[in-house]
């Protein structure tokens, strides 16, 4: 799949939102584009321990934005905890940096 084409699958517009000592939490990132929630495979779940039962989804957004552990993504007017943030490289011949977020949904925790 071409770099091009991939960037067709990011139709979900976000924003990150990160913790600040002095103001409290603020968005910082806005217009941000990813790819639809999906849910998480078992073993990335037990490779994170997340293991309780909550409702954790995947997205991948194009390059290496500013985003880590512990921020909150916002889509919508939903929010959800980043419990990972990790480059990820489709393989050849398409060759995009993409970062994987593993997300939890903040709103809703039971399953």
């Amino acid at each position: 799949m071409s770099p091009a084409l991939y960037a067709e699958f990011m139709t979900v517009a976000c924003s990150r939102k990160r913790k600040n000592s002095i103001a409290g939490t603020s968005t910082s990132l806005t217009s941000l584009m990813c790819t639809p929630k999906a849910p998480v495979d078992m073993p990335t779940r037990q490779s994170l321990g997340l293991h309780a039962p909550h409702v954790v989804y995947e997205v991948h957004l194009e390059g290496a934005p500013d985003i880590k552990k512990g921020d909150v993504l916002v889509i919508g007017s939903a929010e959800f905890q980043i419990h990972d943030a990790s480059p990820w490289l489709m393989p050849p011949p398409d060759n995009v940096n993409l970062l994987k977020l593993v997300i939890e949904d903040l709103s809703n925790n039971a399953v």
